[in-house]
C-alpha cells in the first residue's frame, strides 16, 4: 500500500503548486517523457493550469473548498469525486472560492495509452480489464481482492482482470481507480 501523505512533494511543471506521484510509467520518468502518470495535488491557489500538449487528462477533487474552473466559455464547479476529462493543452485558470483543494490527476501521453476513470460507493466488479490500475481510498476502506485499503492510502495492481472484487468495508467509503491501457508503441 501507499500512504499518500509520505510521498515527497513534486513541484507542478509550471511551478504554481505541488503533487505527489503515486505512480509514473516509465518509472522516474519526468514531465517531458512519461507514457502515464497519476498523482494527488494539492492546490493552495487560484492560477492557470500547468499545459501538457500530447496529453488527455482527467481530474477528480477529492477533499477542500471546491474548484471553478473557466476554459474560455465561462466558469464550471466542480464537483467532489466527479472526474472531469480534457485535454492537456487546453488553457485553463482555476479558482477556489472555499480555499484550498487536493485533487487525483491522470495524465496519459495520447497515442500511448488511455486511461478510465471510475469511482464507487459500494461493492462491485470491475467491469474491465487493465493493463495497469490505480486506486485511491478517499473516504472509509476498501477490500480489492481481499487487500484493505484505507482513506489515504493508494495501491498499484497490474494486469488487473474484470472479475477483480471492489468491496467497500465501512459505510460512506469512496474508492477512485485509474485504469490504464496501452497502446502503439507504448503496447
Amino acid at each position: 500500500m501507499i500512504e499518500i501523505e509520505s510521498l515527497p512533494v513534486v513541484p507542478w511543471k509550471n511551478g504554481g503548486g505541488s503533487t505527489r506521484n503515486l505512480a509514473v510509467e516509465p518509472a522516474h520518468a519526468g514531465f517531458e517523457n512519461f507514457v502515464w502518470r497519476v498523482s494527488v495535488a494539492d492546490v493552495a491557489r487560484p492560477g492557470a493550469f500547468s499545459l501538457f500538449p500530447g496529453v488527455d487528462r482527467i481530474l477528480v477533487p477529492l477533499s477542500g473548498g471546491g474548484m471553478q474552473i473557466d476554459r474560455g466559455k465561462g466558469a464550471e464547479v466542480l464537483s467532489p469525486f466527479v472526474p472531469l476529462s480534457f485535454r492537456g493543452e487546453e488553457s485553463i485558470q482555476a479558482a477556489l472560492p472555499g480555499g484550498a483543494t487536493r485533487d487525483l490527476n491522470v495524465m496519459v501521453r495520447r497515442g500511448l495509452a488511455e486511461a478510465i476513470v471510475e469511482v464507487w460507493r459500494g461493492d462491485v466488479r470491475l467491469g474491465r480489464d487493465a493493463d495497469e490500475a490505480v486506486f485511491v481510498c478517499a473516504r472509509g476502506a476498501f477490500l480489492i481482492d481481499g487487500d484493505r485499503l484505507a482513506e489515504g492510502q493508494a495501491t498499484r495492481r497490474s494486469g488487473l482482470r474484470a472479475d477483480t472484487a471492489l468491496v467497500s468495508s465501512l459505510p460512506d467509503s469512496v474508492l477512485i481507480g485509474a485504469m490504464i491501457r496501452r497502446i502503439g508503441d507504448a503496447a
